[in-house]
C-alpha cells in the first residue's frame, strides 16, 4: 500500500526538523554572555561567595567562562568542579539562548562543630566532614573528644553505623526548640559513651550511647521541665540517662 503525502504533511516533518538544525547552528557561534551563579543559603549559611565560585571553575577550567563560545564550555565538568567543593552539597549548570551560563548550587548545611587539640571542622546534616571557612562562622553545638574523629573520617562498617547514629542525635537535637536551647556541648569519649553539657545549669549528662537517644532525650525534658524547677536548678551536678525507664541525679 503506497502512502499518500500531501503538501501540509511535507511541511509538518521539515519545518520542525529545519527550526532544530537551525539552532544548533547558531548555537555553534554562540558566546558566553553572562555567568549567573545562584547560591541557596541553606540555613542562613554564607560559607560561599560567587566571586570565589567563578574563580574555582575557570582555575580548574583553565579558561575564561565570559565572552567564550558558549559550546566550548563542558557544563559537565564545571558540575563535577562544584561537587568536589566540601561546602556544596549539590550543583546544577545549565545555559540558556541568550548565552548565559546558569548555576544553581545548594550549600552543606553544619549541624555541629568537631573541636578537639589538633582539628577543627563541621559535621553537616548528610553526614558530611566539612572545614571551617573564612568567609562565614555557624553557630552550632560543639563536639568534643578525639574519639569523634575515628567514626566521622573513617568508612568501615561499623564507623558508618555510629557515624549515621550520631548524626541523627545530633540532628534530632537541632530540631527540638526546647533541646536545642538546653545542649551546648557534646563530648565522645573513648568507649564511644556521650556525655551532654547544658548551656545554663551545669549538671554533667551521662547519656551513654546513641542507642534509644529519642526515650533518653524525652527523660532529659522530664528532668529539666519537672526535677529541676521543684528541686532547685542547682540541686544535681550530674543525671544519667544510660539505663531505661530511669533518670539517675546526684
Amino acid at each position: 500500500m503506497k502512502m499518500k503525502w500531501n503538501i501540509w504533511d511535507v511541511l509538518w516533518f521539515v519545518i520542525p526538523v529545519g527550526i532544530v538544525c537551525m539552532a544548533n547552528v547558531l548555537s555553534q557561534d554562540l558566546l558566553c554572555t553572562e555567568v549567573d551563579i545562584k547560591l541557596r543559603e541553606s540555613e542562613q549559611n554564607y560559607f560561599l561567595k560567587e566571586n570565589q565560585i567563578l574563580e574555582e571553575i575557570e582555575g580548574a577550567l583553565a579558561y575564561t567562562l565570559k565572552g567564550g563560545k558558549l559550546i566550548h564550555n563542558d557544563l559537565n565538568k564545571i558540575e563535577n568542579v562544584l561537587k568536589r567543593n566540601k561546602f556544596v552539597r549539590s550543583a546544577k549548570v545549565l545555559s540558556d539562548h541568550k548565552g548565559r551560563i546558569l548555576i544553581d548550587i545548594v550549600q552543606e548545611c553544619p549541624i555541629a562543630r568537631i573541636m578537639n587539640k589538633d582539628s577543627s571542622y563541621y559535621l553537616t546534616e548528610t553526614g558530611r566532614v566539612m572545614p571551617t571557612s573564612y568567609n562565614y562562622t555557624s553557630r552550632v553545638m560543639v563536639v568534643l573528644g578525639t574519639k569523634i574523629n575515628d567514626f566521622l573520617r573513617q568508612d568501615s562498617l561499623a564507623n558508618l553505623e555510629q557515624k549515621e547514629a550520631f548524626v541523627e542525635l545530633v540532628s534530632y537535637i537541632n530540631n527540638d526548640e526546647f533541646l536545642k536551647a538546653q545542649i551546648a556541648v557534646i563530648e565522645v569519649l573513648e568507649n564511644n559513651k556521650i556525655v551532654l553539657y547544658p548551656q545554663v545549669t551545669h549538671q554533667k549528662i551521662e547519656f551513654g550511647n546513641c542507642g534509644n537517644y529519642v526515650d533518653k532525650l524525652e527523660r532529659l525534658k522530664i528532668f529539666y521541665k519537672q526535677i529541676l524547677p521543684r528541686k532547685g536548678w542547682t540541686s544535681y551536678s550530674k543525671v544519667n540517662l544510660e539505663y531505661k525507664n530511669q533518670i539517675i541525679c546526684e
